[in-house]
C-alpha cells in the first residue's frame, strides 16, 4: 500500500488544470497506484486564519480511509497550541509547519507549546526543510531533541543543498524521519543507506506541483532496487507506523 506522506490541498492553479475535488485528487493518485495521502494545508501556510485547517479536514472527510488531514498553526502567535488542539479534535492526525512561509524560527522558545501539544496528542510534525535561514535540518534537530516522543519529519530531506545535513540529523536521532522529495535523484540511495529504510517516507508535494511530480518521486524510490520489504516500508509502511 503506497502512502504519499507529503501532499497539499490543491493550489488554485493545480485545481484549474486537474479539478479541485478530493475525487479528482485521488484519481491522480490512482494513476500511480498510490492508495492514500497525508494532506496538508495550502492557504493556511500563508494566512493565519485557522479556518484553513477545517477546510483540509472537510476536504479529506469524503475519503477518510485514504486521505489523512494535517493541520497547521503559526507557532509565534498566542494560542497556537490551542489551534492545533481544536483541529485535532475535529480529526487532524498531524501537523505541518513551514518556517519560511510562516515566518518563524524553530529554535525560539514559543516552539515549546507546539511540542507539548504534539507530544500529548501523539501528532507527528512534518517540517518544510532545506531553505535557509530558518528551515535548516540542524535547527529542526534542536526541536526534535527537546521533544523525543514527537515524530519529526523533514519534508524535503534538506532539498538540493542540505540533503547531507538532513541525512546526518535523521541518522543520529530515533524520532527524525526523512521524505527525500527534494534530494537529488542520484543521492537518494545514499540517504537511505545512512538513515535506514525504517525512517524514510515517500512524499511528492502533490497539489503544490504538477501531477507528474508524484510519478517522478516514486521512480526515485523504485530505481534503487531495494529489497521488497525495504521498499514497502518506505512507500507506505513507515507512514502507517507513525500514525498507528
Amino acid at each position: 500500500m503506497i502512502i504519499d506522506a507529503h501532499t497539499h490541498v490543491p493550489t488554485q492553479s493545480y485545481a484549474d488544470r486537474y479539478g479541485n475535488g478530493a475525487g479528482d485528487f485521488l484519481r491522480a493518485c490512482d494513476a500511480n497506484e498510490v492508495f492514500g495521502a497525508w494532506v496538508f494545508p495550502t492557504e493556511g501556510l500563508s494566512d493565519q486564519d485557522p479556518a484553513y485547517n477545517f477546510h483540509v479536514i472537510d476536504y479529506c472527510s469524503e475519503y477518510p480511509s485514504r486521505l489523512i488531514p494535517f493541520c497547521t498553526a503559526y507557532p509565534q502567535l498566542e494560542g497556537a497550541a490551542s489551534v492545533i488542539r481544536q483541529a485535532a479534535e475535529k480529526g487532524a492526525k498531524g501537523i505541518k509547519l513551514h518556517p519560511w512561509l510562516q515566518g518563524f524560527s524553530v529554535t525560539e522558545s514559543y516552539m515549546a507549546g507546539i511540542g507539548e501539544v504534539a507530544s500529548e496528542l501523539s501528532l507527528p510534525i512534518v517540517f518544510h526543510d532545506g531553505t535557509p535561514p530558518s528551515s535548516s535540518p540542524t535547527q529542526i534537530a534542536e526541536f526534535a531533541d527537546a521533544f523525543p516522543s514527537v515524530s519529526v519529519v523533514l519534508g524535503h530531506g534538506g532539498l538540493h543543498d542540505l540533503w547531507m545535513e538532513a541525512a546526518a540529523v535523521a541518522a543520529a536521532r530515533d524520532n527524525v524521519y526523512v521524505i527525500p522529495s527534494g534530494v537529488p535523484s542520484g543521492s537518494v540511495g545514499a540517504v537511505v543507506r545512512e538513515v535506514g529504510y525504517q525512517k524514510i517516507l515517500f512524499g511528492s508535494d502533490l497539489g503544490y506541483n504538477e501531477r507528474d511530480v508524484q510519478k517522478y518521486q516514486l521512480e526515485k524510490i523504485h530505481r534503487l532496487s531495494l529489497p521488497e520489504a525495504h521498499a514497502a516500508a518506505i512507500l507506505g509502511g513507515n507512514a502507517q507506523r507513525i500514525l498507528s
